[in-house]
């Protein structure tokens, strides 16, 4: 057998590790320094996302939690991606998610980011739209 025959279809498209695609890439991040539900991305209407890896990164000098959720369109909580409590005071807390294959949000779903305590907070979400 070939080698071709193990192949996935539309490998040709591929772009390094990740697959070719006809959407809008998703690059974002920000700084979070609010004691809130922060939006980080919503998917726009009539799209679906495709998410490959979420981050963050968090300066802790109390004890605290963060919390990565989607939201739908309503908007009401639909489920949870990670939740974290810290207990003992750590001077940085990262966590990274990545996804394969790629975690698909509907339209006007949201990616919300909401941590316990007010210090700062970089967030980012990686993917494509389409």
């Amino acid at each position: 057998m070939s080698d071709m025959m193990f192949r996935e279809p539309n490998q040709v498209k591929w772009q390094g590790s990740r697959p070719g695609h006809n959407g809008t890439k998703i690059l974002v991040g920000m700084m979070i320094d609010a004691i809130n539900w922060t939006v980080v991305y919503t998917v726009p209407a009539g799209e679906v996302g495709f998410i490959t890896h979420i981050s963050l990164s968090h300066q802790l000098n109390l004890a605290a939690g963060y919390h990565v959720a989607i939201y739908d369109a309503t908007p009401a909580f639909a489920y949870s991606l990670f939740r974290s409590i810290h207990i003992l005071n750590f001077p940085t807390v990262r966590c990274n998610l990545n996804y394969w294959p790629p975690l698909e949000i509907p339209a006007a779903f949201s990616i919300r980011f909401l941590q316990t305590v007010d210090t700062d907070m970089t967030a980012h979400v990686h993917g494509w739209s389409e």
